[in-house]
């Protein structure tokens, strides 16, 4: 999609005008950003969210759990705009892409719209999900928190604070 090189290739091989190739690529990609994501990366439906508790407590032994999140960099050719903003700390042009995974792999939150220079923590404060669990209280079930590497560790230690939990009684079951 870059530099369309790849659109004459395709369409040569197939006997179709690289525009062609162009346009039914980018129908392919709008079908999947507006319809198969939206439909498929989302948190299940509220009488089943309590099942997500159950399956980490089963799987980790972690009691209310609702996700983990994790980030991660894409590489991507440079920009020709803002390069200098997607420059990661290695050197690399990248995308932070940042998800929140249930216990069987399933994605309820996915963002890639965040350049590879800023922290894994400062993409996840500019989430939806954030926000909703800050400005709003929302959790996917009662006293739900989210797991996730150090750099979430602030936010994390803030919520369960905020929701009361002992954290001298939270162990790990066999």
């Amino acid at each position: 999609m870059g530099n369309g090189s790849q659109y004459h290739g395709i369409g040569a091989m197939h006997g179709i005008a690289k525009s062609s190739v162009c346009r039914q690529l980018h129908e392919v990609v709008a079908a999947i950003c507006d319809d198969l994501f939206l439909r498929e990366v989302c948190w299940p439906e509220p009488a089943d969210r309590l099942r997500i508790a159950a399956d980490f407590l089963r799987k980790g032994g972690f009691p209310s759990v609702g996700g983990c999140v994790d980030g991660t960099m894409v590489n991507i050719d440079s920009p020709s705009q803002h390069e200098e903003q997607y420059v990661n700390r290695h050197g690399n042009h990248a995308l932070n892409v940042m998800a929140i995974c249930g216990p069987n792999l399933q994605i309820y939150a996915a963002s890639s719209r965040w350049p590879g220079s800023l922290h894994d923590s400062r993409v996840f404060r500019n989430t939806s999900v954030y926000r909703k669990f800050e400005l709003e209280n929302w959790r996917p079930f009662p006293c739900a928190v989210i797991l996730g590497m150090y750099v979430f560790m602030y936010y994390i230690y803030r919520v369960l604070i905020r929701e009361g939990v002992e954290l001298n009684n939270i162990s790990r079951t066999e």
